[in-house]
């Protein structure tokens, strides 16, 4: 049984205790048997009832035996009990098998009917004495603990205001500034009905503020209770803690705040998430805001007068990004119903409702059609135009005011759009700019090695190779489907290697619909590698080649898009899809053989292909390479370092390190001419014409000589 008197107590605790083994808590403080730890209060403040920290007495179960403990606390000059007649008995006898093995502890705490006043003479740092007697039921005294424990720091009531990184806002309404922050040092330090008024300079006008609670409030309030309401001059009169408070007596520049629940029982912060209006008239630059403390009498907020930057007035940045872990990680060629990145945009300033934003791909990709009425958080759709290349979005009431994100973008990407970054521009009110929203691939490389044919039949063209892309690009017995130019059919079915193995009976060279003069090949991929990139191989490609075709022309496979069983070209292609006139499109061409008179050789050289060089603005090709593709007889005189080409009984010389050449002897100067390179004898192709006759032309875009030599 205890009594609490002013600044003393005394506290008999009866306990019994269990011997069972507990691990020991951290104390700083300790005797042999009796372990005291303590919180500590800080920023107590003065005059006023408040709660202290706390102190607790353990006594660890293994070191336990029955009996008492005697407790008498002793409070510090300068602070009393808050209620002097508060009385306190606890007479707790704990029964051995409820013990268990926990050890045993008494908390006093500071709260509630045990509140204190701490006045101004009370020292900074408020300790209590606390003596602390433990005796065994034959009054023996186990352990003693006599000693302060410090349990609250006195602390001045401080209130700062704070403002994030300021916004750029532009002119109108609307405008989101930066966030404002009111933050206590202690609970209750911002006092129940305090005002706090916020003033915009001349030009600038608060909007309506929100006070209804949902998440377009614009007070959030604090974890511990702290809230407040915001008004206008035009609202009407509030009574708060007892004070009525009219805002007739504010002007249009001015913004209230009214603490309408002060915190408890720790300090507390809240939040405002305003917005401005911005006239014509308004001084660009800073926009600064005065805070002042103007509650009633006998209400403190504790606000220091301040000023706060709370936005730019001018133009404001906008920054646009794509998450490449949203959506398709990639699109391809001659597909539909594609995911685009989800494409974000940032600003230092706010968004503003009504602003237009023009989202456009590019060439030869479109949205999907159900685009058109997609909704998107943030905005208005206006709709597709631009033959579906471009999507028109109005700004509308997004939740973050500076940030979007615009989600689900579908399309789809026509046989003839460009391979690698799908790159979205971007126009109109809100920004300019580019970003890229994802990559376009084909689904395999295709090259080709080009033969020389003539018309007539039988005539074999050369191998076509198609590789993935990625592993998976193609499915096992996809169909790819192969179609060749006018006048030219295949003469049989060719031969279809899948990583080196044949697949048997691949090719159709008349597939259902079409005859075998359409010039149409149909082929089953077969079983393909799930864990590899996989190679397809077309050999054995023969053609029945007539009289239209004339010297010199290339004979173009068109690759995918023949049907729409087509396995290269997904594209819907029913009647009425938006895709139907692109379904039947090649996804790739290639050229497999080049028509010319029997009596003539069409070869090109691509410089960076093996053997092929440029000097000085000359393409050097590899005798050995030369003299295979157009029939010459080489020879070489080790001695004079001269490569020997004849043809026809005539002899055409070319000394290595001279710029000459020698034909049938007579020397004629060049400005390049041959050398070795990569120890390999090479001559100008330029200089070969000359020599031997025959056309010779260059393609500057894909650095290719081609020569057409009469054998």
């Amino acid at each position: 049984m205890s009594k609490i008197r002013n600044k003393r107590i005394s506290l008999l605790l009866a306990i019994v205790f269990a011997l069972t083994l507990v691990l020991p808590m951290g104390s700083a403080f300790a005797a042999d048997y009796m372990k005291v730890t303590k919180a500590v209060k800080e920023n107590v403040p003065e005059d006023q009832a408040t709660d202290l920290g706390w102190f607790k007495i353990t006594i660890e179960n293994e070191d336990a035996v029955d009996g008492w403990i005697y407790l008498d606390v002793q409070l510090p000059d300068g602070v009393e009990f808050t209620d002097e007649e508060t009385s306190r008995s606890d007479n707790d006898q704990v029964d051995t098998s409820t013990l268990g093995t926990d050890d045993y502890t008494y908390t006093f705490n500071f709260t509630g009917s045990n509140q204190v006043t701490v006045e101004d003479s009370a020292a900074d740092d408020i300790e209590v004495e606390v003596t602390a007697k433990y005796v065994d039921t034959y009054g023996n005294l186990i352990d003693k603990f006599e000693g302060s424990v410090l349990v609250g720091t006195k602390g001045d009531a401080e209130v700062s205001v704070t403002a994030d990184d300021p916004k750029s806002v532009t002119m109108g309404e609307g405008k989101a500034i930066a966030e404002i922050t009111l933050e206590e040092n202690f609970a209750g330090a911002l006092e129940q009905g305090s005002v706090v008024v916020f003033t915009l300079p001349d030009g600038f006008k608060w909007d309506d503020p929100v006070n209804d609670g949902t998440s377009d409030d614009w007070v959030d309030a604090g974890t511990y209770g702290l809230d407040g309401d915001l008004y206008r001059n035009d609202d009407n009169d509030v009574t708060v803690a007892g004070n009525t408070i009219s805002f007739a007596d504010y002007d249009d520049e001015d913004l209230i705040l009214v603490v309408t629940n002060a915190s408890s029982p720790l300090a507390d912060k809240l939040t405002i998430n305003a917005k401005i209006t911005v006239y014509p008239d308004a001084d660009e630059g800073d926009v600064t805001v005065e805070v002042v403390d103007d509650s009633p009498s006998g209400i403190d907020s504790n606000i220091d007068d301040t000023e706060l930057t709370v936005a730019i007035y001018g133009e404001s940045d906008v920054t646009v990004t794509a998450d490449e872990d949203t959506g398709d990680e990639y699109i391809y060629l001659a597909t539909e119903d594609n995911t685009l990145w989800d494409i974000t945009l940032e600003t230092s300033g706010s968004f503003t409702d009504g602003d237009d934003l023009i989202l456009e791909l590019p060439k030869g990709v479109e949205f999907m059609e159900s685009m058109g009425g997609a909704t998107f958080s943030g905005f208005t759709n206006k709709g597709l135009f631009n033959s579906n290349r471009s999507l028109w979005l109005q700004i509308n009431s997004p939740s973050d005011p500076d940030e979007i994100t615009i989600s689900g973008l579908e399309v789809g990407v026509k046989p003839d759009a460009e391979v690698g970054d799908l790159v979205v521009e971007l126009s109109g009110d809100v920004c300019e700019g580019s970003v890229v929203a994802s990559e376009i691939k084909s689904r395999v490389t295709v090259s080709a090695e080009k033969a020389n044919v003539v018309v007539g039949l039988e005539q074999l063209a050369g191998d076509i190779t198609l590789v993935e892309t990625e592993e998976d690009a193609l499915s096992d017995n996809d169909v790819i489907y192969l179609s060749l130019p006018s006048g030219v059919s295949f003469a049989s079915a060719p031969t279809v290697y899948v990583n080196d193995e044949e697949v048997e009976d691949a090719a159709d060279i008349e597939p259902s619909g079409y005859d075998e003069e359409d010039g149409v090949c149909e082929i089953n991929v077969g079983d393909l590698k799930s864990n590899k990139v996989d190679t397809i191989v077309i050999t054995d490609i023969k053609y029945n080649i007539d009289s239209r075709f004339a010297d010199g022309e290339e004979v173009v496979v068109s690759i995918g898009g023949e049907a729409i069983a087509d396995d290269l070209n997904q594209l819907d292609g029913a009647t009425g899809a938006q895709f139907e006139d692109e379904a039947d499109d090649a996804v790739v061409e290639v050229v497999n053989a080049v028509v010319g008179a029997a009596n003539k050789a069409r070869v090109s050289f691509t410089v960076g292909d093996e053997g092929v060089y440029v000097q000085n603005g000359r393409t050097l090709v590899q005798v050995n390479l030369l003299c295979d593709e157009l029939g010459l007889v080489k020879t070489w005189d080790s001695a004079t370092q001269t490569a020997y080409f004849v043809q026809a009984g005539k002899v055409v010389a070319f000394p290595i390190g001279e710029k000459a050449v020698y034909i049938s002897g007579i020397k004629v100067p060049v400005d390049q001419g041959a050398e070795i390179i990569n120890g390999s004898t090479c001559v100008p192709v330029r200089y070969i014409q000359m020599a031997f006759g025959g056309d010779l032309s260059w393609d500057g875009d894909t650095q290719t000589a081609t020569f057409v030599f009469n054998k």
